[in-house]
């Protein structure tokens, strides 16, 4: 088995026909066929079926293609790391970020950090924790940093939980339960318009404060799954919603937005960091892991819950 054969079968996979799947390949249809034809044979199983409508993969191939992607990416990542070392970088770093941690505070860490390391490039990818989880599972992530991913029972990852972030419950300075001048009740809660962020805690509460509401439950308006959008949907209507300060923290600063005292904890999210198992880190990868990591505690410190349903005073310069 070899790693071009390798590259030959997954292409077929992404195109579904050969005749893409060798031009992707810079080969010809034949040398293609001949390739995954030598493959088959290696590990005596079909991996690919042909019909009239193009190709797919069988159940061994399904399988097999998990495997394969995993290993050409390593070998791309081996390579990679290699000529950095030939030319003294530290190579590039792929990193998966949540949303609710993609912050311009953050943005500002990793600025500073490509300043002194200018042998350091990044490449980030913004987005859910499902997705995430699964190009980290393929090894084309080096790391991801999310909000409790989904249970896996996948020995080849490691999680590291580096803080819990809390949602309190964010609205606009205008809407009625700002200006309430008390604490919010559940009643008030379940009366009002929710945008929801597409994550189970967030689902969980949202279901509990319905239960737990003597009123009937209002229906969502929304559910979204990016943090930065459900922020700016709460700045333009009269909806509620969870999300971690990082991501509203100039709007409380100027008072646009407010934390809204409640008879409810703010919900806890669990964040981690999540590497592949059987890879050694790169140097690249643990120095920026090493300061998103130091950078998330150090902002999650004074991130504690308010008492009143006021802006917060806005810091004198």
């Amino acid at each position: 088995m070899q790693l071009k054969q390798l590259q030959h079968f997954l292409a077929v996979i992404d195109h579904l026909t050969i005749s893409a799947a060798a031009k992707s390949q810079y080969v010809t249809q034949s040398a293609l066929s001949r390739s995954i034809m030598n493959l088959e044979e290696a590990l005596n199983v079909k991996l690919l079926e042909r019909g009239h409508y193009g190709i797919t993969p069988t159940a061994y191939g399904e399988a097999f293609a998990q495997r394969a992607r995993v290993i050409v990416n390593e070998s791309n990542q081996a390579l990679g790391e290699l000529d950095a070392m030939r030319s003294g970088s530290l190579g590039r770093v792929r990193l998966g970020l949540a949303g609710s941690v993609a912050t311009e505070s953050l943005a500002a860490s990793l600025s500073a950090l490509m300043a002194r390391r200018p042998e350091l490039s990044l490449s980030l990818n913004v987005g859910f924790g499902e997705t995430h989880l699964g190009m980290l599972e393929r090894g084309e992530l080096d790391a991801i940093v999310t909000l409790r991913p989904r249970e896996t029972t996948d020995r080849h990852l490691t999680f590291e939980r580096v803080v819990d972030v809390l949602m309190p419950v964010i609205a606009r300075a205008t809407h009625p339960l700002a200006r309430l001048g008390k604490r919010v009740t559940a009643d008030h809660l379940a009366k009002a318009q929710w945008v929801i962020y597409n994550q189970p805690r967030a689902e969980e509460f949202h279901r509990a404060l319905m239960k737990r509401a003597a009123a009937g439950p209002n229906a969502l308006r929304v559910h979204c799954n990016t943090p930065t959008f459900i922020k700016y949907l709460i700045l333009k209507g009269d909806y509620l919603a969870l999300l971690a300060q990082p991501v509203v923290a100039q709007e409380l600063e100027s008072g646009t937005l407010v934390r809204l005292a409640t008879e409810f904890k703010p919900v806890a999210i669990e964040l981690y960091i999540v590497t592949r198992t059987a890879s050694a880190l790169p140097t690249g990868v643990r120095i920026a892991l090493d300061i998103i990591r130091s950078h998330i505690i150090e902002l999650m410190k004074g991130d504690s819950e308010p008492g009143t349903n006021t802006r917060k005073p806005r810091s004198s310069r």
